[in-house]
């Protein structure tokens, strides 16, 4: 498998940049926000904080029951004002409870592009470019839709399960809600389109057919209208390691780096298969879209080609692994409806779809086996050379005719 040439960027939140942004030294990221995530090998409680004279008007533990490396549990807190914060932070500090402490960053949501279009009949597989190019029908016929014994885990919006071409097929047991009262429910789409990708039902006469439908898919669902918050991506992530998910799909990002959730990331006993950013690819080495440029065995970084060959969005050779369809991807949408979208959102889930086929075929291959699986099978092409780890496109066929 090709490694990455990793370039790490040096822009992390830590207790130095909070004191200075407090003190009004030109950045303004508590006036901004008041909440903050932080590590710490001490179990707390709101007792605990009460004792440090630390108000948090919030405060979460969002570890999961797999702690990070030394037994070091993630707490995110919300206080009133800033001043409160930057009290918050000292007293973490002085009194060596906390092992790294951030901003609970905004992450923004990829500037994706939708289109209505009419519901197709009969679960066509050619009328749809991407699944003519990536073979889903000989997919189907030789290998099936997929194992409910592989669980994947879609970090977005929600789902909303009511969709015809879905019929309540997703697992309600372990979805799970972190904004919003209800994990398989979607106001604003994203995750239903998402979703979609990978679990639209076939041969139902209705819309079209998703690549690995049989998966055993939940929903982890985190705000989406216009940003998430860096602890609701941890919360979820570390919940997928409690239960057990095999994969993740992640179609969100940020451009600031944060230490905590790579730590989280690499502490996943799964694979994170996440979106490169749905950016004009203007800049030849790519814009920096974190988690997707962090180095890590068990990420999967996607960007997007078009119906021509052509990449529509963000490349790195340092940080993107490999291309996958991303530009005129037809699937579901809200109230009952299907939708044409662009973004390296939609190019994400035809990845985790991949990695979700493989894991049916060999139940006993590892995160890393499945990365090199795919990487090491894709298409390799010219106008993708230095402009991905790979130098190609996602090969579904061959990466399971490879087993």
């Amino acid at each position: 498998m090709t490694k990455r040439n990793f370039i790490k960027s040096d822009i992390f939140l830590v207790l130095p940049f909070f004191l200075c942004s407090f003190k009004g030294t030109g950045n303004n990221i508590l006036n901004e926000s008041t909440s903050i995530i932080f590590t710490s090998p001490a179990f707390l409680t709101n007792s605990h904080l009460t004792d440090l004279n630390i108000n948090a008007s919030e405060f979460y533990n969002i570890s999961g029951n797999k702690l990070l490396n030394e037994n070091i549990y993630t707490y995110a807190a919300t206080f009133s004002n800033a001043e409160e914060t930057y009290n918050a932070i000292l007293a973490l500090r002085q009194n060596n409870i906390a092992k790294t402490i951030e901003s609970d960053t905004p992450i923004k949501i990829p500037g994706d592009t939708y289109f209505s279009i009419e519901t197709l009949a009969n679960d066509p597989y050619d009328d749809e470019w991407y699944l003519k190019e990536l073979q889903v029908s000989q997919i189907h016929s030789k290998f099936g839709y997929g194992s409910p014994q592989v669980l994947l885990g879609i970090i977005d919006s929600g789902i909303d399960e009511t969709h015809k071409d879905f019929n309540n097929k997703f697992n309600r047991d372990l979805s799970k809600t972190f904004y919003g009262p209800y994990a398989l429910d979607d106001t604003f789409g994203h995750g239903t389109k998402v979703a979609g990708i990978i679990s639209a039902n076939p041969n139902n006469n209705i819309g079209f057919t998703g690549i690995a439908p049989d998966t055993n898919v939940c929903s982890l669902r985190i705000e989406w209208d216009t940003t998430t918050t860096l602890s609701q991506v941890i919360a979820a992530i570390n919940y997928a390691n409690s239960i057990g998910i095999d994969i993740l799909n992640f179609s969100g990002g940020m451009a600031t780096y944060s230490s905590i959730l790579e730590a989280t990331i690499r502490n996943f006993d799964g694979l994170f298969v996440t979106a490169s950013g749905s950016f004009t690819p203007e800049n030849p080495n790519g814009d920096i879209h974190y988690p997707a440029a962090y180095d890590l065995d068990n990420i999967i970084s996607v960007g997007a080609y078009n119906s021509s060959g052509n990449i529509v969005y963000n490349y790195s050779k340092e940080f993107v692994d490999l291309f996958a369809p991303g530009y005129k991807i037809y699937t579901t949408t809200l109230n009952n409806s299907f939708t044409y979208v662009n973004g390296t959102s939609f190019a994400t889930p035809i990845v985790a779809a991949c990695a979700a086929l493989i894991l049916a075929e060999n139940p006993k291959l590892n995160p890393v086996e499945i990365k090199e699986i795919i990487l090491d099978s894709v298409d390799i092409r010219d106008n993708f050379k230095n402009k991905c780890v790979s130098g190609g496109a996602l090969n579904i066929i061959g990466a399971l005719n490879s087993l």
